[in-house]
């Protein structure tokens, strides 16, 4: 028998930077070449992922932190473009609303998610 475990939410382990991973990459392939602001304008790879986390702490720290906002699978794309945007949010209320104003494709976010 196969089992697939997805721990979306992060409570078994932490799964922050993993999500980080994913989302920054599908994030760029989503926009493709005009947003290449986070993390140096690269995308991360098995390669270059230890010396990436320890460059870019601080922007790791802040989406941690952002982190703690997800309510929704699209949420993390929301993260990504609060960070390239550099725009501050306080609280549960502003990201929300913050993630209300944005116009994804969440079935296009999802395509490049998984692939």
């Amino acid at each position: 028998m196969k089992i697939l475990a997805v721990d979306f939410d992060g409570v078994i382990s932490d799964s922050a930077l993993k999500s980080l991973f994913i989302s920054h990459n599908a994030y760029c392939k989503y926009f493709g070449s005009e947003v290449k602001r986070n993390f140096g304008g690269k995308l991360f790879t098995f390669e270059n992922w230890e010396e990436m986390k320890k460059q870019y702490k601080k922007e790791m720290d802040d989406y941690r932190r952002l982190r703690s906002y997800i309510e929704l699978s699209g949420d993390f794309f929301v993260i990504i473009k609060i960070m390239e945007e550099q725009i501050q949010i306080k609280d549960q209320q502003e990201f929300i609303a913050y993630r209300n104003q944005l116009q994804f494709d969440y079935q296009l976010i999802l395509f490049w998610w998984y692939n």
